[in-house]
């Protein structure tokens, strides 16, 4: 027999639905240069050294966006959040 698909509950999806909304609201806040390496680390897990060769910039560059990326991420889901009423 095969199991049972698992089907989240429509409180969770709603939840991931949010955040996710979220998510996308607050990269759109981040500068594109910054956006870039933040997706590209993060997101698509993609090594800093491959992602300076990509780019066509030196690896400092890299971690100076992605710490200042991050930073401002943080920073815009926090936002958001208390824009939206939430914790």
């Amino acid at each position: 027999a095969e199991p049972a698909a698992v089907v989240p509950d429509v409180a969770q999806r709603l939840d991931d639905e949010r955040n996710w909304d979220v998510v996308l609201a607050a990269l759109d806040t981040l500068d594109l240069d910054r956006r870039a390496v933040f997706v590209l680390s993060d997101i698509d897990a993609v090594a800093s050294a491959e992602i300076a060769a990509t780019l066509s910039i030196p690896l400092g560059t890299v971690y100076s966006r992605l710490r200042l990326a991050r930073a401002d991420f943080t920073a815009a889901v926090t936002r958001l959040r208390l824009q939206r009423g939430e914790r």
